[in-house]
């Protein structure tokens, strides 16, 4: 079926990313000096405008990009129209830096020396370069390779091998392209709702990166990151048809009917579409178009969902994509439905709080106003 969610240009969203700026071995001791300094640099390079270094700087404050994963990185970024070129620029640093972690709880941080900042000029046509992106930072060898890069031709050779798409002589493609935790959260200007903060102070002056930087130290955060337990990536299906969305049926032990998405974990080197594809084949029994991504929620509970016990923490990021039925396909009983699992209903839209459905503030999300739909929700209770 066709999607109105989809990109209005596809072929453009396919193009590869470039590579705008690697900076190797930046200076500072926190998560403001070492922006202010990449920031500059990038203004000094016409890829930003000269308001980029506060913006950026007010986002990472307001919304945090540390990703925990088992090598933190942290992915900072603008909105669009503090953008000139849609680009990446990487960055390592001289010493671990705390950035705050992305939907972790208030004062929540991660040590990081590999920043990668998506230059967003059309937040639709990037959703590939994202995934691309997102699949890289998760996987421990390609960010281990980045924080190992000599020099800033290394580290643009491997930037564009593992996070552009651009194809590099004598390399394979080798990089994941699974998108995964939450980094469209905040995606465009369409994230920064509610009131502004007030202005920060400018970034604190640190020294650009000179033109023969020193070589960055080996990661000394990475020991102790790798042995934290990082959260289950889940894929969801959001399939709407005339107002109405579809939703998997599922039946507690007290006989109650709970609603949710389509969709499951991803498994180890799959990416996330085929991922939602197969999960879809096993609950719904329908081949699916998957589109772009719609939304990032979190997941975090100790209680399990169909008969209230007991059972050790749960965290599952879930990515939402829209998606849409392949031709001549209903949905109907799928090979491998979820326990519970009963059947599909589709909903309607507009009545959503009269049903069950679990995350409830995805409902709220599908029933807002599209124009002001933040990407990411964060951490949604069940």
């Amino acid at each position: 079926m066709t999607d109105d969610h989809r990109s209005s240009d596809p072929a453009a969203s396919r193009d590869p990313v470039p590579i705008g700026a690697v900076l190797h071995g930046v200076p500072g001791g926190t998560a403001e000096e070492v922006l202010g300094a990449i920031a500059r640099h990038l203004v000094g390079k016409g890829l930003v405008e000269e308001s980029f270094p506060q913006a950026l700087w007010d986002r990472e404050r307001r919304y945090p990009t540390g990703l925990p994963t088992r090598i933190p990185t942290a992915i900072p970024h603008a909105d669009t129209e503090h953008v000139r070129t849609r680009c990446l620029a990487v960055a390592t640093l001289v010493q671990p830096v705390e950035f705050g972690e992305m939907g972790g709880a208030e004062g929540d941080t991660v040590a990081t020396q590999l920043l990668v900042l998506p230059l967003v000029t059309d937040p639709d046509a990037m959703v590939p370069a994202l995934q691309r992106m997102i699949g890289a930072l998760t996987d421990e060898q390609v960010v281990t390779e980045l924080l190992g890069a000599a020099d800033e031709a290394e580290l643009m050779r491997l930037a564009q091998l593992h996070l552009s798409g651009t194809p590099v002589a004598g390399r394979s493609e080798a990089g994941p392209s699974g998108l995964a935790t939450s980094f469209v959260d905040g995606l465009g200007a369409s994230h920064a709702t509610g009131t502004a903060p007030a202005p920060a102070p400018a970034p604190a002056p640190a020294p650009a990166p000179g033109a023969a930087p020193t070589p960055a130290p080996a990661p000394t955060a990475a020991p102790a990151a790798a042995a934290r337990r990082g959260p289950r990536v889940a894929v969801k299906a959001l399939i709407v048809r005339d107002g109405h969305v579809l939703m998997n049926r599922v039946v507690t032990s007290d006989g109650e009917v709970l609603y949710g998405p389509p969709g499951g974990g991803q498994d180890h080197g799959e990416d996330q579409v085929a991922a939602l594809i197969r999960e879809c084949r096993e609950e719904i029994g329908a081949e699916v178009e998957v589109h772009q991504v719609a939304c990032v929620y979190e997941v975090i509970s100790d209680l399990r969902l169909l008969d209230s016990s007991r059972i050790d923490l749960f965290h599952q990021v879930n990515v939402a994509y829209w998606c849409g039925l392949a031709e001549g396909h209903e949905p109907g009983v799928g090979s491998d439905p979820d326990p519970g699992q009963e059947g599909t209903d589709w909903l309607p839209i507009g009545r959503l709080d009269q049903f069950e459905i679990h995350p409830p503030g995805l409902a709220q999300w599908l029933d807002s106003d599209p124009s002001s739909r933040p990407v990411g929700l964060g951490p949604l209770p069940l």
